[in-house]
Order: structure tokens, then sequence, then C-alpha cells
């Protein structure tokens, strides 16, 4: 469908998508909202969890704040923001992107998903600049990587490197590599000595412990 388009904000079909993932987005948040009140202190979306145009981020963005300062809670969101390239010119057009809200509502950190999975994604998405990001807040160092960053471990040593405190790894899996897959990211956890949360859809989801103990454990199927 996306290689039908004439440009990301006019086609049809993106004006379809955008109310279906407008839907979504709430859908999310109203979720969000209600871990809150179960006494969630981060709430963190899978890989992708929503397609957004460029020009619709600001105002989902503004809303994801508003929620995670009144409930005083981290929020990540695992978002596909679509650029403002037409697909059939050969460019990318779409960032893969993790952002994280603190509890005041403001943005730590946003982080772009620099190795991209062989196919459509390579082909498609501008990569990011390959530097993991972190909070400095009381509550420790907070950083991220997306589904198949953490694949590699050179690369993923940079949270070690930052004596990071959390590693956040939303993804997207499929039933063949599910389960192969979150076990490589728990082995990201072990080399680094640091906690992973990683919710998967389509996957295994995954709280692990600095030794790669299973805290928790979700099979999406």
């Amino acid at each position: 469908a996306f290689g039908q388009m004439a440009s990301p904000e006019s086609t049809p079909g993106i004006q379809s998508l955008k109310g279906v993932m407008t839907e979504t987005f709430q859908g999310l948040l109203s979720d969000s909202e209600r871990m809150a009140e179960a006494g969630a202190d981060l709430v963190l979306w899978s890989e992708g969890a929503v397609v957004l145009s460029e020009s619709e981020e600001r105002g989902h963005l503004d809303r994801a704040r508003e929620l995670a300062r009144r409930r005083g809670i981290y929020l990540g969101l695992g978002l596909v923001v679509l650029k403002g390239a037409a697909p059939q010119s050969g460019e990318p057009f779409m960032e893969n992107k993790l952002t994280l809200i603190c509890p005041d509502g403001s943005v730590a950190w946003e982080y772009v998903k620099a190795n991209l999975a062989p196919g459509m994604e390579r082909q498609w998405s501008i990569p990011g600049d390959g530097r993991l990001r972190r909070t400095n807040r009381a509550a420790g160092r907070i950083t991220g990587a997306i589904c198949y960053d953490m694949d590699f471990p050179a690369y993923i040593r940079q949270a070690g490197a930052m004596g990071a405190d959390l590693l956040l790894a939303p993804s997207n899996d499929w039933p063949e590599i599910k389960e192969t897959h979150w076990r490589m990211a728990r082995m990201r956890a072990i080399e680094n000595g640091v906690p992973v949360l990683r919710p998967s859809s389509s996957g295994v989801s995954t709280a692990m412990d600095p030794y790669g103990r299973i805290l928790s454990r979700v099979d999406f199927f």
C-alpha cells in the first residue's frame, strides 16, 4: 500500500490510515492511564505502535505529555513518523522512533532506530545517528534502543558504558523469531549489567534484571 502512495501526506491511503492511527493512539493512551492507575511508574509501548504523519506528531505528543504529567509517570512512545518524501522516489521516507516523556511532561529524549532490518525497513527508513540517549534524573539513567538494535553487542555496549540503570527496548517480532529474539536481548542485559524492559508486538514481551533473570514474560500468541 505504501508503494502506491504519491506522498505520505496527501493520498487517500494515508488519509484513511490517519483515522485508524488516531484511534489507535487514543486507545494506547487510555491503556497507559489504566496502567498508571494500577501503580505503574513507567509505561512503554511496543515498536511502531502508532504510525503518524510528520504534521500530526506534535499534537499527539502534546496529548501524551499531558497524560504523563497528570499521572506522574514516564511514558515511552513507539512511533513510526512519515516524513515528506514520496515512497516511489526511492528515497527513505519514515523514522522508527522511541520518545521518552518524563513525569513532569517534558520530553527526556527522542531516539531513532539506527540498525535497520534488511528488506523494506532498510529501504524506506531514515536511520538514526547511532547514539543512545539517556536521562539524568533522580530515578536513574534510562536509555533505549529499538528491536534489531539489540542484535548488536558492540552497539548496545553504549548502555553499559554510560552506566544505564534501565534499557528500554520496544520491539516487533513474528512467530518464527520470537523466542530467539528475546533471548538475544537477554544477553545484552547480562553483558551490560542493565535491566531491560522489552515490550514486543507479535512476539515475547519481557522484563529482566541485570543478571538476565526474567521478572515477567508475556507471549503475544
